[in-house]
């Protein structure tokens, strides 16, 4: 394992850093001049199930967003936190929650279960985090197939009108040669306007078109990945055994002794617990591809099934009855 610190006077951001770097872990961890509050870290650990790097850090007003914080409070160039590659800014994952089991793994950089704590909440993350692009690339899906199905229209519309100019130039042209006099200059160029309008409009909507049609497929092709991630986090989560995330689970807390600062685990109520094999939110769509039956069908179902057997009871009744 390698911790490597920088002082403020020479860091990029001008704060204390830490940078550590071990098998699993990746993260710099950003003090202020004190070297005792511990403001934010960027946590690059990244795997298959979290690629992009994590900004981790407390905020008191929930209202504030991370780069206000960042730039108003600790005077921080977001650009070293979020840098450019080309015209887009690189992923960066936001969670407001957690920062204090980085400062635990810094004072107990040697023990196994704070790193264990890590390596579960950034498991969590993952989820929360995968959960929420499914529901985004679902919705940009959605919005690309409704532009898509408006542009086919617009498109038919003008193609239909640049025709039908088409067909009045042609029309013009044969009066013209029959009766040069009969077509005013005037005339003549408002046609040629109205063809050069329709045809530019004609190209255009194509174009857009041709976008909306490109960002369904990206979309459909992120949605496959995501729910590959998003099963394999799932896979990862199912492994912990229930005494294991008991324990990964309790906040640690620091407590005053004669040797260096030692960590002890409060047990929270078992109540706090979620096993983890369940998801601990539902996509907010419906996703066509996903075919399931909800409960309220599943009740009709019944409800069916005994009309049905009641019927079927009736007339063997009534025929026995005969």
């Amino acid at each position: 394992m390698m911790i490597r610190k920088i002082k403020a006077n020479n860091s990029s951001s001008g704060l204390v850093e830490h940078f550590v770097e071990t098998d699993t872990l990746n993260f710099t961890a950003y003090f202020d001049q004190s070297e005792k509050n511990l403001l934010f870290v960027l946590d690059r650990s990244n795997d298959s199930i979290s690629p992009n790097t994590r900004l981790i850090l407390s905020r008191e007003d929930d209202s504030r967003s991370w780069d206000d914080i960042l730039s108003q409070d600790y005077k921080v160039d977001l650009e070293k936190i979020r840098p450019k590659e080309g015209h887009l800014y690189q992923p960066l994952d936001i969670e407001y929650e957690n920062l204090f089991l980085y400062k635990s793994f810094l004072e107990n950089s040697e023990n196994d279960l704070a790193a264990k704590r890590l390596k579960l909440n950034r498991e969590k993350q993952a989820l929360d985090h995968t959960i929420k692009r499914l529901d985004e690339e679902t919705d940009t899906l959605h919005k690309s197939q409704q532009t898509v199905m408006s542009s086919r229209k617009s498109v038919e519309d003008y193609t239909n009108r640049l025709n039908r100019l088409k067909q009045r130039k042609k029309a013009m042209e044969k009066k013209k040669k029959e009766n040069p006099k009969s077509i005013s200059p005037e005339k003549e160029a408002r046609l040629e306007n109205s063809l050069d309008r329709n045809n530019e409009a004609v190209k255009s909507r194509v174009k857009r078109l041709h976008h909306a049609e490109k960002r369904v497929e990206k979309a459909k092709e992120h949605i496959i990945e995501i729910k590959e991630r998003l099963h394999n986090i799932k896979e990862r989560l199912g492994v912990y055994k229930e005494d294991e995330l008991y324990l990964l689970a309790a906040k640690p807390k620091v407590i005053e002794v004669s040797s260096p600062q030692k960590e002890e685990i409060i047990d929270p109520p078992s109540s706090t617990l979620e096993k983890p094999s369940a998801l601990p939110h539902t996509p907010q769509y419906t996703h066509f591809w996903d075919i399931e039956i909800s409960e309220h069908e599943i009740h009709i179902f019944h409800l069916l099934s005994l009309i049905l057997i009641g019927l079927l009871l009736l007339l063997f009744i009534v025929i026995k009855v005969s």
